[in-house]
């Protein structure tokens, strides 16, 4: 048997032989030194083809390294903030000679606001974390 051309080779590693060819090929390539080193090189190719397929190139990847790093600190950086600014304002609020009824009240209107927006947004939270089409992209 002379040896096996590169189609037929890629037709066999594919399995798209009749079973009488393939068994006459696969005889051939116990004995012939040549045809199993193409063999090896294509079924390398085919593994490398495929790894490159399913590889995302470098301008997909880029979008979501750069979400998974800038949003979390992006995040921390703001609840550090306003947690010191918070602190910052209700110590110079208390210590400030403003009447005990005045700090009471605006006290009061502030504390509800903050209830009321923390309040709309962990229900816009809750509402995105339950959406199906929150992984979809435009």
């Amino acid at each position: 048997m002379e040896h096996v051309t590169h189609e037929e080779l890629m037709r066999w590693l594919d399995e798209e032989l009749p079973l009488e060819r393939a068994a006459a090929l696969a005889e051939h390539m116990e004995r012939c030194t040549e045809c199993r080193r193409e063999r090896v090189v294509f079924e390398t190719l085919g593994g490398e083809l495929r790894m490159a397929v399913d590889a995302p190139s470098p301008g997909q990847a880029w979008p979501g390294v750069q979400k998974r790093i800038s949003r979390p600190i992006g995040w921390g950086l703001f609840v550090v903030g306003l947690a010191v600014w918070v602190v910052y304002g209700v110590v110079s609020y208390a210590l400030s000679p403003i009447a005990l009824w005045e700090k009471l009240a605006s006290g009061g209107i502030a504390i509800g606001l903050a209830m009321l927006l923390g309040s709309v947004l962990r229900e816009h939270y809750l509402a995105w974390r339950k959406d199906p089409y929150r992984h979809v992209q435009r």
